[in-house]
């Protein structure tokens, strides 16, 4: 029974959150494997960002040095352009200045060639090319770790790329600490481990289940690194007692649950309908489906699996706000990575909504409708209930 998220959230989450959305998400009809259903839901968010006032200044810098570093050729400068990375996450530093700025956009993009190369890479080779895929991961590390020199290897974007991971780990080491690099490094081993998974996973065609899916989603989106980048950008560093409160993992587990499943509903039109041999496999909406096909559940899973990843993602949302408030409650200090973290999220789901990457399969886009609350206004059932 839906109460309403005040009586569900504590007032120290309510003063994290004092206004909020909640975003109905409307990608029309879909079929999945016999199943037709209207994929429409609402996810609880932080409202609309403004831009940064220098975009267009941060996408000049970002196009010039995508081709400098060797990640984009000039012919193909449009379809750089078409994935609008000037707009993800630069809104969250709105004050900082566009040569700081552009540092986001450009690791946008190399995380982007990353994924999609190894998705391709492996998609011809199969099995025959995960070692090649391994060695060429460890040499991405190697990069970040300090290597100036690693092995010359045959594989798509690997020049440019390992270019890029040079000029990126410079970049970020002038605005971050050791420590914030570590756990940068960190991060972004996590998620070439991700890739990595999901590719091999997906290649053996077999359903993933809820609990595979939802782990390797919390490294293979690139989330946790992200966070780190942009915190350092704007000058936030977590101190040692609030990263030993026992709720800082689950906060952080919280985030990067949202960006992957928020990723998940939105591509998954595309990705079924244009029979991507990933996009079968590699989504939470067809875990949640796998599960409901073992469960022998009644009814139209795919209208089932579809609510349920929406309520997934407005749990995973509610134990943000509250684990957030109950660190902040004892450090005040965590309010403002907590309130970066919210906002990035916010930003994650806008630029996914917008680009073609995931939109140009539907005629009409996308559709959406916002709604502007106060946490008293809104209705979400608690977490735990029912969800079928």
């Amino acid at each position: 029974m839906a109460e309403t998220l005040a009586a569900a959230v504590d007032s120290q989450s309510r003063d994290c959150l004092p206004t909020c959305s909640m975003v109905e998400i409307d990608l029309g009809s879909a079929n999945f494997l016999d199943y037709q259903s209207d994929l429409k839901g609402q996810v609880l968010c932080l409202p609309k960002l403004a831009p940064h006032a220098k975009e267009e200044e941060i996408q000049a810098r970002h196009e010039q040095w995508a081709m400098d570093v060797g990640l984009w050729r000039r012919e193909n400068l449009a379809s750089l352009e078409a994935l609008q990375f000037s707009t993800l996450w630069t809104d969250c530093v709105p004050e900082c200045k566009p040569e700081v700025a552009a540092l986001i956009p450009d690791y946008c993009v190399m995380i982007t060639i990353v994924d999609d190369t190894a998705e391709r890479f492996f998609g011809q080779r199969r099995v025959a090319g995960f070692d090649l895929l391994q060695k060429v991961f460890a040499n991405y590390r190697a990069v970040l770790e300090g290597s100036d020199d690693v092995p010359e290897i045959d594989y798509p974007q690997y020049r440019g790329t390992c270019a890029a991971l040079v000029d990126l780990r410079e970049r970020t080491r002038a605005v971050t600490t050791p420590t914030q690099y570590e756990q940068f490094v960190s991060g972004m081993c996590g998620y070439f481990r991700g890739v990595l998974q999901q590719v091999y996973l997906s290649s053996k065609r077999l359903p993933l289940s809820r609990e595979t899916q939802i782990s390797n989603r919390e490294i293979n989106v690139g989330f946790r690194p992200t966070v780190v980048l942009v915190a350092s950008v704007l000058g936030i560093e977590l101190s040692p007692r609030v990263q030993a409160h026992p709720l800082f993992d689950r906060v952080l587990r919280a985030i990067d649950r949202l960006g992957g499943v928020i990723n998940d509903i939105i591509s998954f039109k595309k990705e079924v309908e244009a029979n991507a041999w990933m996009g079968q496999y590699h989504n939470l909406i067809a875990a949640e489906f796998n599960e409901l096909v073992r469960e022998n559940s009644p009814g139209n899973r795919l209208e089932i699996a579809f609510r349920r990843v929406f309520q997934f993602h407005n749990n995973e949302m509610y134990d943000f706000l509250r684990c957030g408030a109950l660190i902040i409650e004892d450090h005040p200090e965590f309010r403002e990575f907590h309130e970066l973290c919210t906002s990035m999220h916010r930003s994650w789901m806008d630029w996914c909504l917008t680009v073609d990457r995931y939109s140009d399969s539907i005629p009409d886009g996308i559709k959406t409708n916002e709604v502007v609350h106060s946490l008293e206004g809104m209705h979400l059932p608690r977490p735990g209930s029912a969800t079928t």
